[in-house]
């Protein structure tokens, strides 16, 4: 009988139970506790993955690519890992369009004593090549930089200190040539000629006839020379300046 008795004061306890005998409103507060303390211990896990040097490396390296790195995290922790990743590749994307469409370029010259070719911006000893513009870009040739290359060879011919003969494009940089590369090229040597000026190209140049030719035109109607290298150029270039400066002695 004591256990029947037990079993009907528990069920009256039971039955006598009521959402008020507890504080409901301390369970919302109680959750945000222990999401808060998640997050801390997440992103205490995340800053121990983090390499603080290596990102200070990178700041003295490439501010750019610090930028970046700053907003992804910054992205992580803001708005969430998925956006901020997303983020990060859009700003690293944007990046990288705005490089190719405006590489970094030089004009090459030569230091006295020397064989070599050297960057007039950043060797104080290298001069021009009087009558020759060499020229480098960083970059390959598309759709995306073709006018810019066009833009800036014509405005160092026209800002030249000595009046140009030539324009010698190293190629080797320039590793690959789209269809709108190639017109640029072309339209360029007919604004050249236009000013007594004789564009070539060297370096690359089996591979740019191939690629001339798997568009279905001759490389002789692109009127464009060809050289193997930059030596080779330099030694026509020359070769062509005393065979006028013959031909004006005799006459």
């Amino acid at each position: 009988m004591s256990n029947y008795n037990n079993s009907d004061n528990n069920l009256n306890n039971y039955n006598s139970f009521s959402p008020s005998d507890y504080d409901i409103k301390k369970i919302p507060y109680s959750l945000e506790a222990e999401q808060s303390v998640l997050g801390a211990i997440l992103i205490g896990a995340a800053l121990g993955l983090m390499n603080f040097r290596e990102v200070l490396h990178l700041r003295r390296y490439d501010r750019g690519e610090f930028r970046i790195a700053l907003a992804a995290v910054l992205g992580v922790v803001i708005i969430g890992v998925i956006q901020g990743v997303a983020l990060a590749v859009l700003l690293a994307l944007i990046r990288f369009l705005s490089r190719v469409a405006r590489p970094s370029d030089n004009v090459l010259g030569q230091i006295p004593g020397h064989d070599g070719f050297y960057e007039l911006a950043h060797n104080p000893g290298s001069r021009p090549i009087p009558g020759l513009l060499l020229y480098r870009f960083e970059s390959p040739l598309t759709f995306f930089n073709a006018d810019y290359f066009r833009h800036r060879v014509l405005t160092l011919v026209a800002q030249a200190a000595a009046p140009v003969k030539w324009v010698v494009i190293d190629c080797v940089s320039i590793t690959d040539v789209d269809y709108t590369g190639l017109m640029a090229i072309r339209r360029l040597r007919e604004e050249l000629t236009a000013r007594h000026v004789r564009l070539a190209l060297a370096g690359r140049m089996a591979e740019i006839q191939r690629q001339i030719q798997a568009w279905g035109i001759q490389p002789a109607t692109v009127e464009i020379s060809l050289f193997p290298s930059r030596h080779t150029a330099l030694a026509a270039f020359r070769d062509e300046m005393s065979r006028q400066a013959r031909m004006q002695k005799s006459e």
